[in-house]
């Protein structure tokens, strides 16, 4: 909650803030279940979310990879989502959850990914368990 409570900060000094809405990086290239961090943001603080759908980041942070290689990647902008009519309801579970699904909706468009109903470190957990490393 502290990243939270500094994001919040920093959303009512006017600043942006970008946020992984997967909360780590995927697997496979496929889009994983958001985490509600960016909900609780966006409906605490009345703050736009800007998607974003990220192509190609595998060819300079591979999966595993400690560092970054020389290479290029897309960015793909969505227009400004707002959540307003949600305001002052952050602690809504399922409302938190009905947003994210619907920000990862809009990632996964501007993308192109398959999405997978799934947390991405659920899914390492258990290739991690299957190939007997983890």
């Amino acid at each position: 909650m502290a990243g939270l409570h500094t994001s919040l900060r920093l959303l009512h000094e006017g600043k942006g803030v970008g946020v992984h809405i997967e909360g780590t990086r995927s697997p496979d290239g496929r889009l994983y279940k958001g985490t509600t961090g960016t909900a609780w943001l966006a409906m605490r603080s009345g703050a736009p979310v800007v998607p974003c759908g990220l192509i190609g980041t595998e060819s300079v942070h591979p999966a595993g990879a400690k560092r970054l290689y020389p290479g290029t990647f897309e960015a793909r902008f969505g227009a400004p989502v707002r959540f307003t009519e949600h305001l002052g309801r952050e602690n809504d579970r399922r409302l938190r959850r009905a947003v994210t699904t619907d920000i990862t909706a809009n990632i996964a468009a501007l993308s192109g990914q398959e999405y997978v109903d799934m947390y991405a470190e659920t899914a390492k957990s258990a290739h991690a368990r299957a190939a007997g490393t983890g």
